[in-house]
């Protein structure tokens, strides 16, 4: 037995609200848009949010996919960073989305997003009962500590400070049993001042942290170097993951993996050490060309293991990032992959 599914990985990037995005609802209007207009049926959502503004309205887009999309089976929110709901310090980020926009609170995270005919199954049985998305993390979860107003911002919270959760669910095949489908929604961390021309050499404290107590490190050349090794203690905690689920079904069936989100590397740059940590696990990239982000980065992507086929789709013979391109550069600052992937 052969059977299609299409996939998509997106950072709507909703946490952002740059002024030249559409409204909330406009912005989560397309994006449902989009995703129905591609046939996903198993979507990786990076930086969905709700929020609250100063004037009481508020807006929530997971709420907006239950209300809205008929073939939604499911969709799954998982908050990784709260300025003003889930955390006591009212600094960080939160001043500048209350002065630029009038958002006063704000919750974002990572998303998983299942459509008629695809539904959720338990994780480690055929069983229909208590199907639901999990979660596990690489990091303990720091303290967001924000910034004290005319503090220096060597301490001040950032991308070095953010959870990153990872979240993996077993997608039901129905009658079928001799492969099990597991589905895994992601966002690798970046670093403060990666990607800077030349590479800067000097650390954060909170860098320093992480190079000596997360990752066990004595010394890296620079702040990119760091984040790629960052990036790798992740994937290999992933690679782990679906090595134990592997050998909890041992020979009764197969596994299919589909790995989705921003994974925060470019696949395009040779020799990096991100795909190399990822195709030695034996998976393979569904998008080798084209760009998910503007200037021409391809740095989101879906991977896949355990596959008989996984092929990039096209619209019309283009591309997503070109057959949506207008409508895109108003909803998010990156653009979605989509794969059909046979097994």
């Amino acid at each position: 037995m052969v059977e299609t599914c299409r996939f998509m990985a997106w950072n709507v990037g909703f946490s952002s609200r740059k002024k030249e995005f559409l409204s909330d609802e406009k912005r989560a209007a397309e994006i449902l848009n989009i995703v129905e207009g591609c046939d996903a049926k198993i979507v990786a959502l990076d930086e969905m949010a709700s929020r609250q503004y100063s004037n009481g309205m508020s807006f929530d887009l997971e709420d907006y996919i239950r209300s809205k999309d008929r073939a939604m089976q499911s969709v799954h929110f998982e908050p990784a960073l709260s300025l003003g709901i889930d955390h006591s310090n009212p600094y960080g980020k939160l001043p500048e989305l209350k002065g630029k926009f009038g958002i006063c609170r704000q919750q974002q995270g990572l998303g998983t997003w299942v459509r008629h005919p695809m539904a959720l199954g338990n994780l480690y049985s055929f069983d229909r009962g208590d199907a639901r998305v999990e979660v596990f993390r690489s990091l303990p979860h720091p303290l967001y500590m924000g910034v004290r107003p005319r503090d220096e911002k060597e301490h001040s919270a950032g991308r070095d400070e953010e959870d990153r959760p990872v979240l993996i669910a077993r997608i039901d095949t129905g009658e079928r049993k001799d492969k099990v489908l597991y589905f895994v929604s992601l966002h690798l961390p970046t670093l403060k001042n990666e990607e800077m021309k030349p590479p800067k050499k000097e650390l954060s404290s909170r860098q320093r942290e992480i190079l000596e107590i997360t990752l066990g490190l004595t010394s890296v050349k620079n702040v990119d170097e760091l984040g790629a090794h960052l990036r790798v203690h992740f994937l290999r905690h992933l690679i782990s993951q679906a090595s134990r689920i592997q050998e909890y079904w041992r020979a009764a069936t197969s596994c299919v993996f589909v790995v989705a989100g921003d994974f925060n590397f470019e696949h395009t740059q040779p020799g990096n050490l991100e795909s190399q940590v990822l195709t030695t696990a034996g998976f393979q990239a569904a998008k080798t060309g084209g760009f998910t982000r503007p200037g021409g980065r391809l740095v989101d992507n879906i991977w896949v293991k355990g596959e008989d086929k996984v092929e990039e789709v096209l619209l019309n013979g283009l591309r997503v990032e070109d057959e949506y391109k207008q409508t895109l550069d108003t909803v998010s600052d990156h653009y979605p992959v989509v794969a059909d992937i046979t097994w």
